[in-house]
C-alpha cells in the first residue's frame, strides 16, 4: 500500500485570499501490513503550524516527511513531523528546511531500522529512538538560512538505541547553541557513536553512553563556544574513544568502565580553559591527553589488567600556561607514564 500526500488544500486556500495567519495544515498516514511506503510533503509558502504524522505497523515499511521552503519564502512557524514504525524493514526520513521552529521525531521498533533527520530550522529539536535489531541513525542540524543571510541556530538532538547493530551520528555544525545526546544501551553489535558540534556560539554539550556494547568506538568533536563533552562506555569490549575540542572554555571526560577490554582513549584540546580526564578500568588501556595554550589540568587513571602484548601506557602533553597533570596506573601490564610540559 503506497500513499503520497501534499499540502494542496493550503495552496488553494491561499489562492482564494485566505489569511496566512489563519492557516494550519495537518497530514496523517496510518498503514498496517505488507509493502507499506508513505510520503508526506508540505512545501507551500507560508504554512503555519504544519503537522505531519506517519504510523506504520509491520512488513517492508519506509516513510518520508518533507517540510520545506515553498516559492517566495519560508514555511513556518512551528512545524512538527513524526514517524513511527513497528516491525520489519523500517527506514524513515524527515527533512525540515527553511522553517522556523522545527521539531522531528522518529521511533522504530524491531528489525532492520535506519533513520535520518535533517533540519535547517531555528530553533530545531530532533529525536530518534530505535529499539531492537540493525539500527543506524543520523541527525543533521545546520544553520537556518534565508537568502544571503545565515541565522543563529539553537539545536537539540538525541538518539536512543537498544539491542544489536547501533551506529549513531549527530552533526550540529554552525549552531549557536547545541545540545546532543547519544545513548546505545545493551547493543552488543558493532556500536559506534559520533557527535560533531562546530561553529562557535555559546554553550555546547555532548554526551555519548554505550552501556553493554561490543565494538564500541565513540567520538566527540567540538569547535568554539563553551563546550563540554562526556563519553562513558560501560562494559566495553573493543572500546576506543576520542574527544577533540578546539577553542574556548572546554572540559572533556572519557570513562571506559570495569572491563574496558581493548581500551585506548584520547583527548585533544587546543586553545583556552581546558580540563581533560580519562578513566579506564581494566585490560589493555593506553590513553593520551594533548593540551595546548592556556589553562590546562589533565588526569589519566588506568587500573589493572593489560597484556595484548603487554600494554598500559599513558601520556600527557601540555604546552603554554597553567599546566598541572596527573597519571595513575595500577597493576598489570607494561605500564609507562610520561608527562611533558613546556
Amino acid at each position: 500500500m503506497k500513499k503520497n500526500l501534499c499540502s494542496i488544500a493550503v495552496a488553494l486556500a491561499l489562492s482564494c485570499g485566505m489569511s496566512a495567519a489563519a492557516l494550519a495544515t495537518d497530514a496523517t498516514i496510518n498503514q498496517t501490513g505488507v509493502d507499506n511506503d508513505a510520503t508526506i510533503t508540505q512545501s507551500v509558502n507560508p504554512i503555519f503550524n504544519a503537522s505531519a504524522t506517519i504510523n506504520q505497523s509491520g512488513n517492508l515499511n519506509t516513510a518520508t516527511i518533507t517540510q520545506g521552503t515553498g516559492s517566495g519564502g519560508a514555511v513556518g512557524p512551528a512545524e512538527t513531523a513524526s514517524i513511527s514504525s513497528t516491525g520489519n524493514s523500517n527506514h524513515a526520513t524527515i527533512s525540515q528546511q527553511g522553517n522556523f521552529a522545527g521539531s522531528a521525531t522518529i521511533n522504530t521498533t524491531g528489525n532492520n531500522n535506519n533513520a535520518a533527520i535533517t533540519q535547517d530550522t531555528n530553533p530545531n529539536t530532533a529525536s530518534i529512538t530505535q529499539s531492537g535489531d540493525s539500527h543506524s541513525a543520523t541527525i543533521s542540524q545546520v544553520p537556518f538560512t534565508s537568502g544571503n543571510a545565515t541565522f543563529f541556530t539553537f539545536a537539540t538532538a538525541a538518539v536512543n538505541q537498544s539491542g544489536t547493530g547501533a551506529t549513531a551520528t549527530i552533526d550540529q555544525v554552525g549552531s549557536f547553541q547545541s545540545t546532543a545526546s547519544i545513548n546505545q544501551t545493551a547493543s552488543l553489535g558493532a556500536n559506534q557513536a559520533t557527535v560533531n558540534q562546530g561553529g562557535g556560539g555559546l554553550g555546547k554539550a555532548a554526551s555519548i553512553t554505550q552501556n553493554s556494547t561490543f565494538g564500541d568506538n565513540a567520538t566527540v568533536n567540538q569547535t568554539g563556544g563553551e563546550q563540554s563533552a562526556t563519553i562513558l562506555q560501560d562494559d566495553s569490549y573493543n572500546a576506543t574513544a576520542d574527544i577533540g575540542q578546539s577553542g574556548s572554555s572546554q572540559t572533556a571526560s572519557i570513562t571506559q568502565k570495569l572491563i574496558a577490554d581493548g581500551s585506548v582513549a584520547q583527548i585533544t584540546q587546543s586553545g583556552s580553559g581546558h580540563s581533560g580526564a580519562i578513566t579506564q578500568t581494566g585490560l589493555n588501556n593506553d590513553a593520551l591527553i594533548l593540551q595546548s595554550g592556556t589553562n590546562h589540568t589533565a588526569t589519566i587513571t588506568q587500573s589493572g589488567d593489560a597484556p595484548n602484548a603487554n600494554r598500559n601506557f599513558a601520556s600527557i602533553t601540555q604546552s603554554g600556561s597553567g599546566h598541572t597533570a596527573a597519571i595513575n596506573q595500577a597493576g598489570g601490564g607494561g605500564n609507562s607514564g610520561r608527562i611533558n610540559q613546556n
